[in-house]
């Protein structure tokens, strides 16, 4: 008989407890089981949790055997379990050659100077040759705001230039989903680019942020391989090879041209697009692999039978980056912020709502999912193929990067607006005084950016708590923590945690479960709204 791990054979030895009313529940949940989750899950024992990494294995058996000591039932494909394979690509930056040819003569350009190279994963070996060069913008096509960076630019054959971003008019999720990797590829291939040369914003393009870029070569990006034909999910094959831009290089492109205008005009919605003179010729080289992670997945059976078929499902991403380059002798990567919290709340939530009698009406599933660093992989892959009898998914509570750096005053409830899930987040916010506020840095599409995304995009009404700035307080409520702590080495546990404000958020995430779990009526997406009517079959 195979050997299971210790903490798993452990968990099945002790029964868990039950029968608690739901204030019994909300009183229970524990700051100090939130700061033991966290420690183990961001202990240099799992070396950065990676995704396919033994780390990350180790952390996903751990979340299994804590769904069985408290007394949830496996809701995987396999046991408690959804794996599936990945495609592993890796540039070889020493291949790598990047040569324009302008009106200053062929400029061979330096790898990590001026550009940083791409993964491709459907092409290990491509090249672009005598390729024009050109300038489109947030490389954005939105019929429904009258807007278009491809109107009256020729980009048949060449290389388009395209910002991180899409116009700040856009409204604020909107503006997200038109920023997103996924449709500015879809866009550059139907006009008929052959390959994307990525810039930010002028202000994102400082020497600190491309110092922190460069840490992070030799990372492998990764796509989820579709069990039915063995092609990598999400890839367009059009686009065949794809670079970053310096700000010098960028600047040499412009030539007279100020950046800081041309986004000026950007950002007030009017296109601006233009071939910049130059042909690049790129070869890019890319080592394949196959990996394989999986999602951990648990379920409280709903006690209603005309409703026990719907589920609410809780999410976080369980994964971070894994081990990197070492830094004064640190290699590993340990994201306790990002999301060994959000794991944390999962797990403790998970537990406090097993002790319910009776059961929440709908079932509740409760997914820990690998690969978001990688592109929101795991969510996409459950999403696309949820287990078999999970039931039809009604909802979406997203958990990822509680920071508890003092008392929750404010949060962001992204994705609420879109859907009947307004309500229910307006009533946990005022049954604990914390006030709703809106995205205050829409520029960052943070919408698009964790694991609530797919099942938008799967057409299921979902919401993602961001704990917001003190009241008060305007711009950007997390930047010095993202400019030191965001993806690096520093967010392990030797940070500021002020564990009350894990209790109150696990508790309001707690409450709003509940709630959309006891409703009569399932969420339903606003009529007119924009994700509704593009992914909820709505009018």
């Amino acid at each position: 008989m195979r050997r299971l791990p210790v903490v798993l054979v452990l968990a099945l030895a002790v029964p868990a407890a039950r029968a608690a009313t739901p204030d019994e529940a909300l009183a229970d949940v524990r700051p100090e089981a939130i700061r033991a989750h966290m420690e183990y899950l961001a202990d240099d024992l799992l070396e950065g949790r990676g995704t396919g990494s033994r780390g990350y294995d180790l952390a996903s058996a751990y979340v299994a055997a804590q769904y069985a000591l408290n007394g949830l039932e496996p809701a995987g494909s396999e046991g408690w379990f959804q794996p599936f394979r990945l495609r592993r690509a890796t540039a070889r930056d020493d291949l790598a050659s990047f040569v324009l040819d302008g009106p200053d003569g062929g400029i061979a350009l330096e790898h990590g100077v001026d550009y940083l190279i791409g993964s491709e994963a459907t092409h290990a070996e491509s090249e672009v040759r005598d390729a024009r060069v050109v300038f489109v913008g947030w490389g954005v096509r939105a019929p429904e705001y009258g807007y278009d960076d491809y109107a009256g630019v020729d980009v048949r054959g060449a290389l388009v230039i395209v910002m991180r971003g899409a116009p700040a008019t856009f409204p604020g999720d909107e503006r997200a989903f038109y920023a997103s990797s996924s449709q500015r590829d879809r866009f550059a291939a139907e006009a008929g680019a052959v390959g994307i040369l990525h810039v930010r914003l002028p202000e994102q393009m400082t020497d600190d942020r491309w110092q922190k870029a460069l840490q992070h070569r030799g990372e492998s990006s990764m796509g989820w391989i579709e069990p039915t034909d063995g092609s990598v999910h999400g890839v367009e094959p059009r686009l065949r090879v794809g670079a970053t831009l310096s700000r010098g290089t960028l600047d040499r492109l412009l030539g007279d041209r100020s950046y800081e205008d041309l986004v000026a005009e950007l950002q007030e919605g009017r296109p601006v697009s233009f071939d910049t003179g130059y042909r690049a010729t790129i070869h890019q080289v890319t080592d394949h692999g196959v990996a394989e992670s999986r999602n951990v997945v648990a379920r409280i059976p709903g006690s209603d039978p005309l409703l026990r078929d719907e589920c609410v499902v809780y999410t976080a991403h369980l994964d971070h980056i894994g081990i990197g380059q070492a830094v004064e002798g640190d290699s590993i990567y340990n994201g306790a912020y990002d999301n060994a919290s959000g794991s944390a709340v999962l797990l403790e939530a998970a537990r406090v709502m097993a002790t319910l009698e009776p059961a929440p009406r709908r079932s509740v599933i409760f997914l820990a999912v690998t690969g978001e660093e990688k592109g929101l992989l795991g969510s996409e892959y459950f999403c696309a193929h949820p287990p078999e009898g999970l039931g039809t998914m009604v909802a979406n509570v997203n958990l990822d990067m509680v920071l508890m750096n003092g008392p929750i005053e404010t949060v962001i409830a992204f994705g609420a607006e879109h859907s009947s899930l307004e309500a229910p987040v307006q009533r946990v916010a005022d049954a604990f005084g914390v006030t709703l506020v809106p995205d205050p840095v829409p520029e960052e599409v943070l919408f698009i950016r964790s694991d609530q995304y797919p099942f938008v995009k799967a057409g299921i009404p979902a919401v993602f708590f961001v704990v917001g700035p003190p009241l008060g307080r305007t711009g950007n409520p997390w930047g010095s923590w993202i400019e030191t702590h965001y993806h690096s080495r520093q967010d392990d546990m030797n940070q500021e945690f002020h564990w009350d404000a894990g209790v109150t958020f696990t508790r309001m995430n707690v409450l709003l479960g509940m709630e959309l779990a006891n409703a009569d009526e399932r969420p339903t997406w606003k009529a007119g709204d924009f994700f509704g009517k593009r992914f909820g079959g709505t009018e």
